[in-house]
């Protein structure tokens, strides 16, 4: 009996050993909230990728920013001098897996065009695609590739821009490997990109954005849409006659952002009709800016067009207000943190020159 006692005793012990832990009581730490009014705590890095779309025999070159650590980079100049970044420096996966952010440049831009916002994204722990539309670059001749083939194009881009970051981050030899969250995308636009983006929302468009469609474009109605993206902020934004039928049924957050000063896309045909059309939309303003005040093309060439040079908005001023917008637009919808709702407050004390707005009420979590 007493040897068989102690077999017990030890059988017991044994399942005891086996069963699994107890639930950890503890709540988990919050993830960490980076002050959307200022630079984020990382250094950046970039790199240029080759994005080829097979299915389109369509080829070109991405730039890639993301959290870096800082004085890893290899010493070389980034390929435009408007960047800032430390070429191929290691990347930073302190907050790996991080939300992906694609942006679209203007036409006749540069995928570089707006590095005070991409690289910005990048230091608040958001890795960022800006790839070239081959055909609508400052490098292109603006007469070879018609407007329609360019708007059919750039939405594609865009996509097959994302697919290759993402195959990045499932490759276990690359510097990326598991630094993308797949799950968390969002997508950013300046003019002509702002309508590419409109359209990777699910926006459609019913007819061409800038001009009529000839018989060998695709028919519309054009769904472009890449349901990978949570939520779009169109910078500067266009095309509002052919995507007014669809605005109402726009499926994912919008945050539009205008200058009152747009001589190209003037807000009273184009912005502001697009905002009054979508739901839970917000609008973002900036008094005595231009159209390219969403852009460092400025600074690349001071005479580039409208926000640009004396009597303009001062950029230095506008994109801290612009990112921190952004920022919490997107550390709300794309980062999933409700945390950044008091950033998106239409009653915040902003500089007199900004203000932000929203349809149907304060946004939330949802729109």
């Amino acid at each position: 009996m007493r040897s068989g006692g102690i077999l017990a005793a030890m059988l017991l012990a044994g399942c005891a050993l086996d069963a699994p832990p107890l639930p950890d009581p503890t709540p988990s730490p919050p993830p960490p909230l980076h002050d959307p009014t200022a630079p984020g705590p990382f250094a950046v890095g970039s790199r240029t990728i080759w994005v080829w779309d097979a299915d389109r025999s369509r080829g070109f070159d991405a730039e890639v920013w993301y959290p870096a650590i800082a004085g890893t980079g290899s010493g070389e100049a980034p390929p435009f001098g408007l960047m800032h970044s430390e070429v191929d420096a290691a990347p930073d996966l302190t907050e790996a897996p991080m939300p992906l952010i694609a942006f679209s440049h203007g036409s006749r831009g540069i995928r570089a065009q707006s590095v005070s916002h991409t690289e910005w994204l990048a230091t608040h722990g958001y890795v960022v695609v800006a790839p070239d539309h081959p055909g609508n670059t400052i490098f292109d001749d603006a007469e070879a590739v018609p407007l329609w083939q360019s708007a059919w194009d750039r939405p594609q881009d865009i996509s097959a821009a994302i697919d290759v970051v993402l195959r990045l981050s499932d490759t276990s030899a690359d510097p990326l490997h598991d630094a993308v969250d797949p799950a968390r995308i969002g997508a950013v636009g300046h003019s002509f990109g702002s309508w590419t983006a409109m359209m990777l929302a699910g926006q459609v468009a019913t007819q061409g954005p800038f001009e009529e469609l000839p018989p060998e474009a695709p028919p519309p109605p054009w769904n472009l849409r890449d349901e990978r993206v949570l939520a779009a902020i169109p910078m500067a934004p266009g095309g509002y006659d052919s995507v007014a039928g669809s605005l109402a049924a726009t499926p994912v957050p919008i945050l539009y952002m205008a200058s009152a000063g747009d001589e190209i896309l003037p807000v009273e045909e184009e912005a502001i009709p697009l905002y009054e059309g979508t739901p839970g939309a917000g609008l973002a303003m900036l008094q005595g800016a231009g159209h390219f005040t969403y852009s460092d093309l400025c600074s690349f060439l001071p005479t580039f067009g409208d926000g640009c040079g004396e009597g303009w908005l001062d950029p230095d001023l506008a994109w801290p207000v612009t990112n921190a917008w952004a920022g919490a637009f997107l550390g709300l919808h794309v980062k999933g943190d409700d945390r950044y709702l008091p950033w998106l407050d239409s009653e915040r004390e902003v500089p007199e020159w900004a203000s932000i707005i929203w349809k149907d009420g304060a946004p939330s979590a949802d729109r």
